[in-house]
């Protein structure tokens, strides 16, 4: 038997993501954490209903966690990164 998924501290917050996700990267993040804690779904079943690999999955759902609890800075978009001096 599965164990049950964890981050069930972030609910509230991935909820709120969700609705206000503008762009794909954002929703996906938002479902890899809610669709194992709202629906009970296995890492392979969300991977498959968010069509991406069970690695990325995975990652994803302990890097919003991460992010949620302030253990690491949350992901910059790569125009952010460029220097425009």
């Amino acid at each position: 038997m599965a164990r049950k998924a964890s981050g069930i501290d972030q609910l509230v917050s991935a909820r709120e993501l969700l609705r206000t996700a503008k762009t794909a990267a954002e929703l996906r993040a938002a479902q890899a954490v809610l669709l194992p804690l709202e629906l009970e779904m296995s890492i392979e079943e969300t991977a498959k209903a968010i069509g991406r690999s069970i690695r990325w999955t995975c990652s994803m759902r302990t890097r919003y966690c991460r992010v949620a609890r302030g253990e690491e800075n949350a992901p910059r978009m790569k125009r952010d990164l460029r220097n425009r001096a």
